[in-house]
């Protein structure tokens, strides 16, 4: 389509030029049977109808084309322009010879006389109608002719002050073949220029519906469409059969293409050589966009002085497109080069057709002739620019094929070389979870009853396929096994989240499962390990995985909580590092179990000083959960710039454990509803199930006797029924703290001491009873296990000055001053203005010196 319309372009070329070599009549016809009546026209104010037979008196001389009312001050009313018609056309005219009259375009009311035969008239003076600017043919009659030299033209104007008296055509006179012959040329070359313009404005609008990028290309094709409609308005006599009786409907046409083509004109040259418009071009066009609006709606004199202001507006933009081009030919851009010569060519043409309209001087109008090779030259320019981009396009798909193959074929072998890489990778993937899968999960034997309940739920993030199978690999892990510590049955469990994603997390949760599991089967085999109090096995177990961890420079860090569950009492022992808090579930509300965590991730170097083993007493149907940061993170959606929204609420896990009563499946279930994961999970959930309701209630009973007895004095009576419920309820801890404290009031610190153990044995969540039963040790100078009972209440309470100090005297006590020293120097930290800090410091420093 584009090619057939680049096809007709350029015979509508040929066509017009051959046209007006053809359309050239010799010289001597024309001197002889053809005139042009410029000169010599009798003018008077004025008319009256003798003149027509009589000729004018008292008048002077003038030339046609004329602006009267700016040359005669005339503003309205009547004025006679009148002549005789040359000698030779006398003899025609005498002879019967066919003449005719070609009057042009006259302003504003005009009448055309043969003599006093009226050859016809534009416009009407009542009622008026305007006659500006339609043109006027007529032949002379044969009648009415008189003595041969004699006859006469006259032109009548009238004007009520809407438009000036003024004659715009030179007025021709000759033979009617010529005159008529003429006439039609010049309409066949208005509507060649026309339709080369509508041709080439549809063109360049198909090239912008296929290359939507180059705007350049609308902006010329509606200028291209205006001027044709401006060129149609304004210089064809067909105009006539619209406007005939809307002269200034017409007008104000006419002045609307003439300033909305300048806009579009402006904008393609902007856009041509700047890509966007200029702050100066949008206010252009604003302007007589508004402009064009206005003069629809008002009267002519407004028109009038809108046309005034358009003539700076446009020298203007004349002056910004000169220097656009002659930037871009600073800048070697060729086309400047090309498009300057008829920028400069029509500029030329615009000023000078702009100064004849004003009346300055009296030249004929060549803005046509101007602006017709300016447009052949930018249409030249854009399709040579087009066909260099449609010769460049197709060498592109000539070369388009080899270049697709060839880069298929690197794309295969990158692509190959991915899987081989994913393949292997995925291998390495495979082989890790298998090193994993031994260290994880529940190890624990099934009894008859089970006090201690475990279940675990672990999905890593990470997922991938080896051998057409799903594995997923990541960094948490969760152990559950049984150990005996002390003759007692204990659950031990862990929950952990190694720092860095999938191979990182793996080697991390590798480590950790290798050590936490031998940690347990050395205390399985080793009896010397089995012996262990459980907060100390506990605070070993960290020792051992801190050394670990910690050597590998903090490029390996793990956070987790981990410990023990006894299973008679259902005593946890718990120590949480960095780790989610530790949720019970007791009744069916779930609620956050600590809040203070002083311990860093293990593989933190310098974290034994804060190092705090948590204790809490599970009832019978509690449930402890434990999971990894990935119960916390999920993606809730996406913010207006495309960044996920994360969850920041923590208690959301509380509450979809509550909906889902505590079943590990459900809450993931329930999470997957709120957000999608964007990290590992892993849950842990201990059931402590063990109903001693009944036994406490019966052993109450018995304590009121105790209490009965207490009040009424009876010691010894006391201590017998105390003994008597100890032996025969071997399992009620407050029978034996009643006896222990007894005994101790009585100053039997040794019995005191054996039931305060006993008790600590039942009932191993009263802290207080170890540090009251290491101070007993003291006093029967058993430091070592004095020692014993005080450093299991440092680990519960690593802070408390009060078991520090009192360790302090024991290793002083014991010679152990290196141990003491350091203890001192936390003391000191903790209480450094306490007397018996001080009085500590002194010892020491005695001892040293």
């Amino acid at each position: 389509m584009i090619r057939m319309f680049l096809k007709v372009e350029s015979l509508l070329k040929w066509f017009l030029m051959l046209f007006l070599i053809s359309s050239c009549t010799p010289s001597q016809q024309k001197n002889s049977l053809y005139y042009e009546l410029t000169g010599g026209w009798k003018f008077r104010q004025d008319f009256k109808e003798e003149w027509l037979r009589q000729g004018l008196p008292n008048v002077k001389t003038v030339t046609l084309p004329q602006n009267f009312s700016k040359s005669q001050k005339i503003r309205q009313g009547y004025i006679t322009l009148q002549q005789k018609i040359p000698k030779p056309l006398q003899d025609l005219l005498y002879q019967g010879y066919p003449i005719t009259l070609n009057a042009g375009r006259n302003l504003d009311i005009a009448f055309f006389y043969f003599n006093d035969t009226l050859l016809g008239q534009k416009g009407n003076i009542t009622p008026y109608r305007a006659g500006a600017m339609r043109f006027f043919m007529a032949n002379i009659p044969d009648k009415g002719t008189r003595s041969q030299y004699q006859n006469t033209i006259t032109i009548v104007l009238y004007s009520k002050g809407n438009f000036p008296l003024q004659t715009m055509d030179p007025v021709q006179l000759g033979s009617s073949n010529i005159i008529y012959s003429q006439h039609r040329n010049a309409e066949i070359i208005s509507f060649i220029l026309l339709t080369i313009y509508l041709v080439i404005g549809v063109y360049h609008l198909l090239l912008v519906a296929r290359r939507r990028q180059d705007r350049y290309n609308l902006y010329f094709g509606i200028f291209c469409i205006l001027v044709s409609g401006y060129w149609f308005v304004g210089y064809t006599t067909t105009q006539d059969l619209l406007f005939e009786k809307y002269a200034i409907l017409h007008r104000k046409v006419e002045h609307v293409c003439m300033f909305v083509s300048s806009i579009f004109i402006y904008f393609f040259t902007v856009e041509y050589f700047h890509k966007k418009q200029t702050r100066f071009s949008k206010i252009y066009a604003g302007t007589w966009a508004l402009a064009s609006l206005i003069l629809l709606f008002t009267p002519l004199s407004v028109m009038r002085m809108i046309r005034l202001l358009f003539y700076p507006f446009l020298f203007a933009a004349i002056i910004h497109q000169f220097s656009i081009l002659l930037k871009a030919m600073r800048q070697k851009n060729w086309d400047a080069y090309y498009l300057i010569s008829g920028f400069l060519l029509h500029s030329t043409g615009a000023i000078h057709d702009t100064l004849v309209s004003m009346g300055i001087y009296n030249y004929p109008y060549v803005g046509k002739y101007t602006l017709l090779l300016w447009n052949m030259g930018i249409a030249a320019v854009l399709a040579n620019r087009f066909t260099y981009v449609m010769n460049t396009v197709e060498e592109l798909n000539e070369e388009l094929e080899q270049k697709v193959i060839a880069r298929t074929q690197d794309l295969q072998k990158s692509l190959e070389k991915v899987n081989k890489l994913k393949e292997q990778q995925d291998g390495d993937y495979f082989l890790t979870s298998l090193l994993i899968k031994p260290l994880s999960g529940k190890f624990i034997r099934k009894q008859e009853e089970e006090k201690v309940q475990v279940d675990i739920l672990v999905q890593q993030n990470k997922r991938f396929t080896f051998r057409n199978k799903q594995y997923e690999i990541g960094g948490d892990i969760c152990i559950a096994d049984r150990i005996q510590l002390q003759g007692k049955e204990y659950t031990v469990f862990l929950n952990a989240d190694a720092m860095g994603k999938s191979i990182q997390g793996a080697g991390g949760v590798i480590v950790m499962g290798t050590v936490f599991r031998s940690l347990i089967t050395r205390t399985k085999l080793n009896p010397q390990l089995a012996k262990q109090y459980p907060e100390l096995w506990i605070k070993e177990c960290f020792k051992e995985l801190q050394n670990v961890f910690v050597s590998f420079g903090g490029s390996m860090l793990i956070s987790t909580i981990y410990g023990l569950v006894e299973e008679d009492s259902g005593t946890a022992y718990y120590i949480n590092s960095e780790h989610p808090y530790f949720v019970l579930f007791r009744d069916g509300l779930a609620k956050f179990l600590d809040t203070n965590i002083d311990v860093k991730k293990i593989g933190t170097e310098g974290i034994f000083g804060n190092l705090q083993v948590n204790t809490f007493q599970l009832q019978h149907g509690d449930s402890l959960l434990s999971g990894s940061d990935g119960r916390d993170d999920l993606v809730l959606g996406y913010d207006k710039d495309g960044m996920r929204v994360i969850n920041e609420d923590e208690s959301l896990f509380l509450q979809k454990v509550n909906e889902a009563e505590g079943d590990l499946q459900t809450i993931r279930s329930e999470l997957e509803k709120v957000g999608s994961f964007m990290d590992d999970l892993s849950l842990l959930k201990l059931t402590y199930s063990h109903d001693r309701l009944s036994l406490q209630k019966e052993w109450k009973e018995k304590l009121t006797e105790v209490d009965t007895l207490i009040a009424e004095g009876k010691e010894k009576q006391i201590v017998d029924k105390l003994q008597q419920i100890c032996a025969e309820y071997p399992g009620f801890p407050d029978a034996h703290l009643y006896l222990a404290k007894q005994y101790m009031s009585s100053r039997q610190y040794h019995k005191a001491s054996q039931y305060y153990e006993l008790y600590s044995q039942l009932n191993p969540a009263d802290s207080e009873s170890l540090l009251v039963n290491s101070i007993l040790k003291k006093k029967l100078a058993k430091f070592s296990e004095a020692i014993l009972f005080a450093e299991r209440y440092r680990v519960r309470y690593p802070k408390n000055v009060r078991n520090l100090l009192h360790l302090i005297h024991l290793y002083y006590l014991q010679k152990n001053i290196s141990k003491a020293q350091k203890l001192l120097e936390k003391a000191l930290l903790l209480a450094p203005t306490h007397p018996k800090t001080l009085k500590l410091q002194a010892r020491l420093a005695s001892i040293q010196t």
